[in-house]
């Protein structure tokens, strides 16, 4: 009788335990009007030093699906159902979805507490401002009515992060509030040191950590950050030999149109001062190596060195991250980027976009360097 009693009691506990496993998530989810069908689940987990994206897809049966995954931190994922793509945020935690039968787009989610701080920091407010911020995106950045509705929105954002300090929300906040220019360095990294450490030892803590860090370096009057990376005969180039010369790097992808329209002004430039302390370093953000060589023969560019701004396209198309990749130290994200380096290899010159003006300035800048050497 007592072990019966054991059993059962072992049982109970088991039964208990299942879904309440810290690394891993229950989704259930209604559906009014859709009573059979498939329901499909995309997100991204972290891993060891890489991205994971995991598929899944449930039946939808009397209106009703579950999902089970696995995930040790939140994660913006898409439920697609009938074509329709709903976003919302799944976690380590048993998490319900009631989707209205007026609109797929028109749901409720429970159990989420990283999807609850999403909706409060797009509240209506912040939409309206949103709405307001695509209007006045084409206006210049010293008009009145741009400023009001950027200031409006860093408030807001800014609020959030140093309240939310541990949401999962917040280190993605800081980056795109970087990454559009509504705030600068400075104030990214100010917001940055009020994430809780265990944010910040996240895979997503660590990737803004390094993005803030890579806008930091590559500042005017920063020492350009170190890299060694093979060229496409595999000889390492690396920019630390490059010490008592003027070198222009130039960010560049065989997709970039106005990047492969500059390649003839940076020709020229190489002709010019091929005899002057000068040199050019091309840095691919291709994602096939294939294309990237391809480019090279095609345009040949191969008059300077050439390097991926990658060591192993196959470890990245995987979703890896090595720190010691060039995009990890450069965090360039639009595309053609150049940067003047000078004999030291500190940062004299930065140019974003192919443009006339952009030429000029940096025809110039050339110019008054190389004019009594």
């Amino acid at each position: 009788m007592k072990k019966s009693i054991l059993l059962t009691c072992i049982i109970f506990f088991l039964i208990s335990c299942k879904n309440n496993n810290p690394d891993s998530f229950l989704l259930k989810g209604s559906i009014e009007g859709v009573n059979h069908g498939l329901a499909y689940l995309k997100y991204t987990i972290e891993g060891e030093n890489q991205w994971v994206e995991i598929k899944d897809s449930a039946k939808i049966e009397s209106g009703k699906f579950t999902f089970e995954g696995k995930t040790k931190t939140a994660s913006f994922a898409t439920l697609v159902v009938n074509d329709v793509n709903i976003r919302f945020f799944v976690e380590p935690a048993k998490i319900q979805i009631k989707i209205l039968n007026d609109s797929l787009n028109s749901f409720d989610v429970e159990g989420s507490k990283t999807q609850k701080e999403y909706e409060l920091l797009f509240n209506e407010d912040l939409k309206a401002l949103s709405k307001e911020f695509i209007h006045v995106q084409i206006k210049p950045d010293t008009s009145v009515e741009k400023k009001r509705v950027v200031d409006a929105i860093v408030k807001s954002q800014k609020e959030f992060i140093m309240k939310y300090t541990d949401s999962y929300i917040a280190p993605q906040l800081i980056r795109d509030l970087l990454f559009s220019k509504m705030i600068n360095v400075k104030d990214a990294r100010y917001l940055y040191m009020y994430l809780g450490d265990s944010l910040k030892n996240t895979l997503r803590g660590k990737d803004v950590d390094y993005y803030i860090q890579g806008k930091e370096n590559t500042q005017i009057g920063s020492v350009a950050p170190d890299f060694s990376a093979p060229d496409i005969k595999g000889e390492v180039v690396k920019l630390s030999e490059y010490r008592g010369k003027y070198v222009l790097l130039d960010f560049w992808a065989s997709w970039c149109a106005y990047c492969i329209e500059g390649m003839t002004h940076l020709k020229k430039i190489q002709e010019k001062y091929k005899n002057k302390n000068f040199a050019i370093i091309g840095i691919s953000k291709d994602d096939n190596k294939a294309d990237w060589i391809n480019s090279i023969e095609k345009y040949e560019l191969n008059r300077w060195p050439q390097v991926s701004y990658v060591r192993s396209f196959d470890a990245h198309s995987l979703g890896m991250i090595n720190r010691d990749d060039i995009n990890q130290r450069y965090q360039v994200n639009g595309i053609p980027q150049y940067y003047l380096l000078d004999e030291n290899g500190k940062i004299i010159g930065s140019w974003f976009g192919y443009s006339e003006s952009n030429k000029q300035n940096m025809d110039k800048m050339l110019d008054d360097i190389f004019m009594n050497k």
